[in-house]
């Protein structure tokens, strides 16, 4: 799935980690894609619906979350509370050209775009967390050639959102991973040649 999701997609290693503890956050612009998770077959990184086991805390712009709003209560992926919540002052909200086959997907569908003014933050995460480090993946996927780039606490990481999403994940191309993150909150500030996408979180 090549999509920025925002990912707002979990906190973990993309890759195997000792820490079980993830939230996983997908942008959605309508609830046609909430819809859309629980009616197509699980792909490799969304599970969700009715066909996967992951939770994932959906943020949908016409679904009652707007591009500006805080407060949003975040599940972990195994559905219990987090205590984590979500911010988001963004600016844009968009759909990309999706073939819908499985919840890859759709997760890179919808993204809300950011600007260096405009932020995504999480607040309030546990020693679950914070003891041992934690990892953020940021999804992106505009759709169309643009330079993004992703600042987490004075580190900036960019990527080409030239194409649409494939179906595998390449990163740098569709994802960038910031890692040994230990506050109890963290803001993402996006820019780029235009507004950083974000489809998804991890």
């Amino acid at each position: 799935m090549k999509k920025i999701l925002l990912i707002v997609t979990s906190f973990a290693a993309l890759a195997c980690t000792v820490n079980a503890s993830s939230i996983k956050i997908v942008m959605n612009h309508g609830d046609t894609t909430v819809d859309l998770f629980d009616t197509t077959p699980d792909g490799t990184v969304v599970s969700a619906g009715t066909n996967g086991s992951e939770t994932w805390n959906q943020v949908s712009r016409n679904g009652g979350d707007g591009l500006v709003f805080s407060g949003k209560a975040l599940a972990l992926s195994d559905g219990t509370a987090s205590g984590a919540t979500l911010a988001v002052n963004a600016g844009y909200s968009a759909f990309n050209a999706s073939s819908k086959t499985n919840d890859d997907d759709i997760m890179m569908i919808a993204w809300y775009g950011f600007n260096d003014s405009e932020t995504m933050t999480v607040s309030g995460l546990s020693s679950d967390f914070t003891t041992s480090g934690y990892s953020v993946t940021i999804y992106g996927d505009t759709g169309f050639a643009r330079s993004m780039d992703y600042t987490i606490g004075g580190t900036t990481k960019t990527f080409d959102g030239a194409v649409l999403f494939d179906g595998t994940f390449t990163e740098g191309v569709d994802f960038v991973t910031f890692t040994g993150l230990t506050g109890t909150d963290f803001t993402i500030t996006g820019g780029g040649s235009g507004r950083a996408a974000i489809n998804g979180l991890e």
